[in-house]
């Protein structure tokens, strides 16, 4: 094995940035989670606002991707107002199949939007640019 084998790719992060994905409906996760799992994220599962919080308060998390509707009285924008309390520095994506007026404001606020359906590729592309340092 040669040293460039060893070591990865030269382009590869030393740091493998952690997702929390955030949805209800077992497909969608699935078909969210795979993706970013191949492109060499860690990624967390939780099916609810209760199982994201016991996440966000246990591991470091990098970004969080939720649906904004969780069929709970705590819906996505609690669970990311929870998660910018507890790690200030999280990256924000919500989804959903719609955005209500009165919750775009504070979508932009916290975090972007990916409406659903959405294309795999726009989201790596979305989730590399909230994960890109500030100054990249």
């Amino acid at each position: 094995m040669n040293a460039a084998a060893a070591d990865g790719p030269p382009f590869a992060s030393p740091q493998v940035e952690t997702i929390l994905v955030v949805e209800d409906n077992v497909m969608s996760r699935v078909a969210i989670c795979a993706p970013l799992r191949d492109a060499g994220y860690k990624v967390v599962e939780a099916a609810s606002d209760a199982e994201a919080q016991a996440i966000l308060r246990a591991l470091p998390v990098d970004l969080l991707f939720l649906d904004l509707h969780l069929p709970s009285n705590a819906e996505g924008l609690a669970t990311a107002a929870y998660a910018k309390r507890v790690r200030p520095a999280i990256a924000i994506i919500f989804t959903s199949s719609r955005l209500r007026d009165d919750d775009a404001l504070a979508v932009e606020t916290l975090g972007s939007f990916i409406p659903k359906p959405y294309l795999i590729s726009r989201v790596l592309t979305l989730v590399r640019s909230r994960l890109a340092p500030p100054d990249a």
